[in-house]
C-alpha cells in the first residue's frame, strides 16, 4: 500500500475549500454582475423616462401655445412676446422662447426686448425640419445665438390656414438636465451622463463644466446606431475604467448612460472574498489536526452561506446569514451581509427615483410564475399594497377591453421574439376612473437563450394624454372646417350640401351624430330635420323639437334658433334642458351636444345640432371653430338660394324675351341697334321722331352721322368701352336732322351677337333743372348771394391764391343791429325785404372777384381777396356800414338799420377758413360791445373777452330767478326850487363773487339774447310794488321812470301788461313814466305812434330818452304823444367846453317847450352845468350833483327828508 505524503493529505484537505472558494467567487461574481446589469438598466430607463417626460411635457405645452395664441392670429408680435413671457412664468418650462420665420430670421426672442435687432437662429436644422414636415422637433445641443451657452431646443410648427407660418422654439438650458444626474441620489462611484443624438454631452454627474458639450466615449458613440438598450465597458473621459448600461429614447433621441468604477467593483469583490480566502487558509493549516472536529460544523455553515447566496441571486426575501460559528465563517457572513445592505441601499435609491417620476416597476418570473410590483405601481392601479400583485385573470380588470387586447398582443410578441415593447394603454383605477399609462417591457434570457423573465416600467401619462386629446380634437375640428369649406365652394344643390356636411361632421369630425333642422312657421313652431348622418337609430322620429317658448322649445336646438346664439350641452344626463329627450339620447349613447344657429346676416336658416359620445366634449376653442363652420354653412345656404333665384330669373327673362321684342317698337324711349362699328341697323318710332329722320333713313346712317362733330370721339369711345365693360350709362349730345343739339342719356349694352343696343332719353328738361339745382345748392334762395357751402370754397381759393402771391385775404362778418326786433315787430315779409335790400347794397360795393355771402339770419360775409394793405379792408368796411345805415323802404315801412362788422385777415389772424371765420365773429361782437354801427379788426385778446362774455351770458340767465337783480333810484329835481319831482329806476346786477356788474356790460347782452323781455317785465312789476310800499308809508307821491328796450316796446300787448300791474298795485297811472329811445321809435314809426297813443290813453307818461343822438324825424316827433324830452348826458358834459353841445342843449329845450313838453337834463355833475341849464330854461335836472342812484331804502329816506 502506497503511503500518501503529508502534502497530499493537506492538499486533499485544502482542495474542497479551494473549490468552494472558487465556486463562491463565481456565484458572487455572477450574481453581482447580473444585479449590476439589472440595476444600471433600470436606472438608465428610469432617468430616460424622466427626461422624456420633461421634454415631451414642454413640447405639448408649447404646441398648445402655438395653436391657441390670438396674437399669432393677428400677427401681433409685441402681444405674442408678452404671451410667451407669461407662458414661461406660468408653466416653468424653458428659459427663452423664439419665433422664427421660414428664412431662419428670429421675429421675437424673450431674452431681448421687443423691437431689438435679432440674429438668425443658430438652430437652423430644427427650423428647416419643422417647415418641411410640419412636425415637432427636439434638437441636439447647440450654442444659442443670444444666450451664448449650450442649449437644446424644442421646436413646434405654428399652423394657420393649413400652412406652417412660423416655427415656435423654446430653448432649454442644458444645465436644467443636471437635476436628473445629481450625484447625491447615486451610490458612491456611480455616474450618469445625458447626451444627444450626435453623442454630445448635455449633463454629467462629475465635472459637468469640463465635459458638457464634448462627445461621449466611443463605445457610447457606437451605441447611437444600434439597439436602444445596451451594456458598456471602457474608459471614461476621465480615463477611469467603467462598466454600466445605456438607453436611447426613441421619442426624443436623447440617451442616458450610467457607469460604475470597475476598480470599485473589483475592490468590493476582493473585499468580499478576502475573508473567505483567509478562512480557507486557516482551515487548510488546521485541517490536518481539526478536520474531524470541525468538519460537521464547517459543512453546515457553508451550506447556510450557499443558501443565502442562492436566495440573493434569486431575490428571495431576506438573505441575512447568521454570524455564528467559527470566527472565519462569522467574518465571511458579515461581509456577505454588508454586501446585501449595499444592494438594498441601491434599491432604495431606485425607489426614490421611481416615486419622483411616477414610474412603477414590475417583474414576471415565467418559470416560477412569481410576479412583483413596486409600490408606485400599486399606487397607479389603486390596488391595496397589502395584496399580492394581480395576476391573470384578475389583472385584466385593471385594463379597458381594447387596452387589454393591445397589451396582450405586445406581451405575446415579446415572449416569442424577445424584442422589447412599449405602448400607451388605458387602465381602470380601483376608484373606477380611467387613466392613461405608458408601459415598457423587455425579456431576460437564461444561459441557454430561453426567455425566463419579463420586466418593465409603467408610467401615468394621463395629463399628457389629456393635452394630446384636446389638441387632437382641436385639429380634428380645424380639419372639419377646412373640408366643409371646400365642399361649400363646390356645392350646387342645397339638399346634397346639407347631407354632405352632416356626413363630414360624423366621418371627419368624429362625432356620433349630426342633423340640420329648418323651422316651420305654423302653430306648433316645429323644427323639422332636413339632413342627418351618424348613429341616429330613429332618434329624430321619436322626438319633437320646437322653437317656440314651450317645454319642447327649451332644449338646446329650439333655444339656439329662438335666441340666435350657440347652445352647448356638456352633459345629457344632468342638463335640465334635456329632460324631454334625455332617455332617448342616453339610449343612443349621446352624452353631450351643441346646437349652432345657421345665421347669415339677419336671416336665420335653421339649426345644426351635433352629438358627442363623451361628456364635456365641446371645449371653447372647438366651439369657436364649429361656430365658424355653422356661419360658413349659413352663407353657403344663402348663396345657393340666391343662385337658384338667379336661375329662375334668367328663365323668366328668356320667356319674356319674345314679348320684349314686340314691346321694343312701341317703347316710350328712343331705341337704336347698331353694329360694333357704329352702323345703325334698327331704330324704333321714338328714335326716328327724336332725330327727325324716317326709320328707314336712319338704318342707312351711322352713329357718327347723328352725333355733333365735337362728340364724335366720345361716341367712338363708347363703342370701344362696350367691348370691355359690355354695358354703360352715359350722357352726351345727339344732333337731329334740323341741326338741333339734343342732350340725351344713353343706356348702351353689348349684345351677344356683337351688336350694340342703345336706349336714349331726352334729358333737356332735366339738364335745365340740374343747372337750377346746382345754382340753388350754392346760393342763398332769398338774396341770391353765395351760401355757406360756396363761401367756404371761395375762401379756400382766396387763401390758396394769397399764399402763392404772398398777399392777404380779409374776411368781413356783418351782423345787422337789432334785426330780430325789426323782424318780430314788423312782418317777416318786411324782414325778408330788408335782407334783400342789404344784399343788393353789399353786392354793389365789392370788387369783381370778391365774394358776398349770406350765412343765415341777418349775418353776411364779404371775402376780399388780394389785400395789399389793412387800409384797403378798412375802407371797404366803412363803405359797407355807410351804405347800410341809409334809410330804406321794406314792405311799405321806412326803416333805418345799422350793422356791426368784424374783420379777420389771412395770414395774420389764422391760416384756415374756420379759424378766420371764428376770429371775424369775435371781432364783430367786439364791435357790438363798442356801441354798434362800426367795424373792428380782430385782436387775439378778443378771444378772452368773448369767453368772458359767454360766461356773463350764462350767469345772466340765472340772475332773475336767483334774485340777483335790483333797482336803484336816481332822483329828478326841479331846477326852480330843488325839490324832488320824480326818479328814474335804474337796473343793477349784484353778481355773486363779482360784485356789481355795470349796466353797460349786461344790458346790451340781455337785449341780444332776448333776456331783456323777462327782465323788463320784472322791472315794471318791481317799480309798481315799490311805489305801493311807499304810498303805504305815507311818503310823497312822485313819478318813477322805467326804461323800455326797443324789443320790449315793440312787444305786442305792452299797454295791457302795464295797465294790469298799475291796477293790481292800486297806483295812479301818472305815477309811472316810460322812457323810450329814439332808435326804438324809428324802427317802425307808424306802429310806435299807435303804441304811444295806447299808453297815453291809460294816463301813463312818456319820456323820449337820449334825444339828439338818433335819427328821428322832427316830423314824426311832433306826431308822437310825448310828455318829456331828456337831454343826453353827452351834451350836458360838454356845455362849458363845447359850443356845439351848448347849442344842441338850447335847441332841445326850446323845441321841447315849443311842443309843450317837459325837458330833463341827465348827467348833471357840476354846479356850473346846473347854472347853465337853469339859464337855458331847463325844467328838471338829474345827476350825481344831486345824488347817485340809491337803493330803495335810501331813496325812501331821502323822500321822507324832503317832506
Amino acid at each position: 500500500m502506497k503511503v500518501v505524503g503529508l502534502r497530499w493529505i493537506f492538499l486533499a484537505v485544502l482542495m474542497p475549500g479551494l473549490i468552494g472558494l472558487l465556486l463562491s467567487f463565481a456565484v458572487i461574481y455572477q450574481s453581482e454582475n447580473r444585479q449590476l446589469e439589472h440595476n444600471t438598466q433600470q436606472l438608465v430607463r428610469t432617468v430616460s423616462a424622466q427626461v422624456d417626460t420633461a421634454l415631451l411635457g414642454a413640447q405639448h405645452a408649447l404646441q398648445g401655445l402655438a395653436a391657441t395664441s390670438s396674437a399669432l392670429d393677428q400677427a401681433d408680435m409685441a402681444g405674442f412676446q408678452q404671451q410667451a413671457l407669461q407662458f414661461m412664468a406660468a408653466s416653468g418650462y424653458g428659459n427663452a422662447i423664439v419665433l422664427v420665420d421660414a428664412s431662419g430670421q428670429q421675429l421675437i426672442n424673450t431674452l431681448r426686448p421687443y423691437g431689438s435687432a435679432l440674429p438668425k437662429t443658430a438652430n437652423r436644422a430644427a427650423t428647416d425640419y419643422v417647415f418641411a414636415y410640419g412636425k415637432p422637433y427636439v434638437s441636439s445641443l447647440f450654442t444659442g445665438a443670444v444666450a451664448q451657452r449650450p442649449l437644446l431646443a424644442i421646436s413646434v410648427p405654428v399652423i394657420r390656414d393649413g400652412k406652417v407660418r412660423y416655427t415656435l422654439t423654446m430653448g432649454i438650458n442644458a444645465a436644467s438636465l443636471s437635476r436628473f444626474v445629481d450625484a447625491k441620489s447615486l451610490p458612491q462611484g456611480w455616474g450618469l451622463v445625458i447626451y444627444d443624438n450626435k453623442g454630445i454631452i448635455a449633463a454629467r454627474t462629475h465635472s459637468p463644466q469640463k465635459y458638457v458639450g464634448q462627445a461621449v466615449i466611443p463605445v457610447l458613440q457606437a451605441g447611437l446606431h444600434g439597439p436602444v438598450d445596451g451594456l458598456m465597458q471602457g474608459s471614461s473621459l476621465d480615463a477611469v475604467s467603467m462598466v454600466g448600461a445605456y438607453h436611447r429614447s426613441e421619442q426624443t433621441g436623447y440617451s442616458v448612460a450610467v457607469g460604475v468604477r470597475e476598480s470599485l467593483l473589483l475592490a468590493e469583490l476582493g473585499q468580499k472574498l478576502l475573508f473567505p480566502a483567509l478562512l480557507l487558509l486557516s482551515v487548510a493549516l488546521a485541517s490536518g489536526l481539526l478536520m474531524r472536529r470541525f468538519s460537521t460544523q464547517l459543512q453546515g455553515s457553508l451550506r447556510t452561506l450557499a443558501s443565502a447566496i442562492d436566495a440573493a441571486s434569486q431575490h428571495q426575501g431576506d438573505c441575512h446569514v447568521p454570524e455564528n460559528g467559527p470566527a472565519e465563517f462569522v467574518q465571511l457572513a458579515a461581509q456577505f451581509n454588508r454586501m446585501q445592505e449595499m444592494q438594498r441601499a441601491a434599491e432604495r435609491t431606485l425607489y426614490e427615483v421611481e416615486h419622483f417620476a411616477g414610474i412603477g416597476r414590475w417583474e414576471w418570473d415565467i418559470a416560477s410564475e412569481r410576479h412583483s410590483w413596486s409600490e408606485e405601481l400599486y399606487r397607479i392601479y389603486g390596488r391595496d399594497p397589502a395584496l399580492p400583485p394581480a395576476v391573470f385573470p384578475e389583472v385584466q380588470r385593471y385594463f379597458t377591453a381594447e387596452s387589454w387586447a393591445r397589451i396582450m398582443t405586445r406581451v405575446e410578441q415579446c415572449l416569442s421574439s424577445g424584442e422589447p415593447y412599449q405602448c400607451d394603454v388605458e387602465v381602470v383605477h380601483s376608484d373606477g376612473s380611467q387613466r392613461w399609462v405608458f408601459i415598457t417591457g423587455s425579456a431576460q434570457r437564461d444561459a441557454q437563450g430561453h426567455i425566463v423573465k419579463l420586466q418593465g416600467l409603467t408610467q401615468d401619462i394621463s395629463a399628457r394624454k389629456r393635452t394630446e386629446l384636446a389638441l387632437a380634437r382641436l385639429n380634428r375640428a380645424m380639419r372639419l372646417v377646412s373640408e366643409c369649406n371646400s365642399m361649400l365652394v363646390r356645392a350646387a344643390d342645397e339638399a346634397a350640401l346639407l347631407s354632405s356636411i352632416c356626413q363630414l361632421i360624423v366621418d371627419t369630425g368624429g362625432y356620433l351624430m349630426a342633423w340640420i333642422g329648418f323651422a316651420q312657421f305654423d302653430d306648433a313652431r316645429l323644427i323639422l330635420p332636413v339632413a342627418q348622418s351618424g348613429a341616429e337609430q330613429g332618434y329624430l322620429e321619436s322626438i319633437h323639437v320646437s322653437w317656440g317658448d314651450t317645454p319642447q322649445g327649451q332644449g338646446p336646438t329650439g333655444t339656439a334658433y329662438r335666441l340666435g346664439r350657440t347652445q352647448v350641452n356638456q352633459n345629457c344626463l344632468t342638463n335640465p334642458q334635456m329632460a324631454p329627450w334625455r332617455e332617448a339620447a342616453l339610449k343612443r349613447g349621446y352624452q353631450a351636444s351643441i346646437a349652432l344657429p345657421l345665421l347669415a346676416g339677419d336671416n336665420m336658416h335653421g339649426v345644426l345640432t351635433i352629438y358627442a359620445r363623451e361628456p364635456d366634449a365641446f371645449q371653447p376653442d372647438e366651439v369657436e371653430l364649429l361656430e365658424q363652420l355653422a356661419g360658413d354653412l349659413a352663407y353657403g345656404i344663402a348663396a345657393l338660394r340666391n343662385e337658384e333665384a338667379r336661375k329662375q330669373a334668367v328663365a323668366l327673362q328668356l320667356v319674356s324675351e319674345e314679348r320684349y321684342r314686340t314691346v321694343l317698337d312701341n317703347a316710350a324711349d328712343p331705341v337704336v341697334i347698331a353694329t360694333g362699328k357704329g352702323q345703325l341697323i334698327y331704330a324704333n318710332h321714338e328714335a326716328a321722331s327724336l332725330l327727325g329722320y324716317g326709320a328707314d333713313v336712319l338704318q342707312g346712317m351711322t352713329l357718327l352721322d347723328i352725333s355733333p362733330v365735337e362728340e364724335a370721339s366720345k361716341m367712338l369711345g363708347i363703342l370701344d368701352e362696350l367691348t370691355v365693360s359690355h354695358q354703360l350709362r352715359v350722357e352726351m349730345d345727339l344732333q337731329s336732322h334740323s341741326g338741333k343739339v339734343i342732350p340725351v342719356e344713353i343706356n348702351a349694352v353689348a349684345l351677344p351677337d356683337g351688336n350694340v343696343y342703345a336706349a336714349c332719353r331726352d334729358i333737356t328738361e332735366r339738364k335745365q333743372f340740374e343747372a337750377e339745382l346746382e345754382y340753388s345748392a350754392t346760393h342763398d334762395k332769398l338774396t341770391g348771394l353765395a351760401n355757406r357751402h360756396l363761401l367756404h370754397d371761395r375762401i379756400e381759393q382766396a387763401i390758396a391764391r394769397a399764399r402763392r402771391e404772398h398777399k392777404s385775404v380779409a374776411l368781413m362778418l356783418l351782423d345787422l343791429d337789432r334785426f330780430k326786433t325789426i323782424n318780430d315787430t314788423l312782418t317777416h315779409d318786411a324782414g325778408d325785404s330788408l335782407l334783400q335790400e342789404v344784399a343788393g347794397r353789399l353786392r354793389q360795393l365789392v370788387r369783381e372777384g370778391d365774394t358776398v355771402a349770406r350765412l343765415g339770419g341777418d349775418e353776411f360775409m364779404v371775402v376780399m381777396g388780394e389785400v395789399a394793405d389793412v387800409a384797403d379792408a378798412a375802407g371797404l368796411a366803412a363803405k359797407l356800414l355807410a351804405s347800410i345805415r341809409q334809410p330804406l323802404l321794406a314792405a311799405g315801412h321806412h326803416i333805418v338799420v345799422t350793422g356791426s362788422l368784424g374783420i379777420s385777415l389771412y395770414p395774420r389772424d389764422g391760416d384756415s377758413l374756420h379759424e378766420l371765420i371764428k376770429n371775424a365773429d369775435v371781432a364783430m361782437y367786439r364791435a357790438k360791445e363798442l356801441g354798434r354801427d362800426e367795424f373792428q379788426f380782430y385782436a387775439p385778446e378778443m378771444n378772452a373777452r368773448m369767453l368772458e362774455r359767454l360766461e356773463l351770458e350764462g350767469s345772466l340767465r340765472h340772475a332773475l330767478q336767483n334774485s340777483e337783480l335790483e333797482l336803484h333810484y336816481q332822483p329828478k329835481v326841479s331846477i326852480a326850487d330843488g325839490r324832488i319831482t320824480g326818479a328814474e329806476a335804474l337796473l343793477r346786477w349784484r353778481r355773486p363773487g363779482h360784485g356789481m356788474v355795470s349796466p353797460a356790460q349786461f344790458i346790451p347782452l340781455a337785449e341780444e339774447t332776448g333776456l331783456i323781455l323777462p327782465i323788463g317785465a320784472w322791472a315794471i312789476r318791481a317799480v309798481c310794488e315799490q311805489l305801493q310800499q311807499w304810498q303805504r308809508l305815507g311818503l310823497p307821491v312822485v313819478s318813477v321812470a322805467i326804461n323800455l328796450s326797443a324789443r320790449q316796446f315793440q312787444q305786442s300787448g305792452l299797454a295791457q301788461r302795464v295797465q294790469q300791474e298799475i291796477s293790481r298795485h292800486g297806483l295812479h297811472p301818472g305815477a309811472i313814466e316810460l322812457e323810450i329811445t329814439e332808435s326804438a321809435l324809428m324802427v317802425d314809426p307808424e306802429k310806435a305812434k299807435h303804441i304811444l297813443q295806447a299808453l297815453r290813453q291809460l294816463g301813463i307818461r312818456i319820456a323820449l330818452d337820449d334825444f339828439g343822438t338818433g335819427y328821428s324825424s322832427l316830423n314824426y316827433l311832433k306826431r308822437f304823444p310825448i310828455d318829456t324830452l331828456k337831454i343826453d348826458q353827452s351834451f350836458v358834459r360838454g356845455l362849458s367846453t363845447e359850443l356845439q353841445d351848448a347849442a344842441i342843449a338850447r335847441m332841445v329845450i326850446e323845441l321841447g317847450h315849443a311842443l309843450g313838453m317837459n325837458v330833463v337834463a341827465e348827467g348833471v355833475e357840476t354846479e356850473e352845468q346846473r347854472a347853465q341849464l337853469q339859464q337855458l330854461g331847463c325844467d328838471q335836472l338829474q345827476g350825481y350833483l344831486f345824488s347817485r342812484p340809491l337803493p330803495a331804502e335810501q331813496f325812501a329816506a331821502m323822500l321822507a327828508a324832503s317832506r
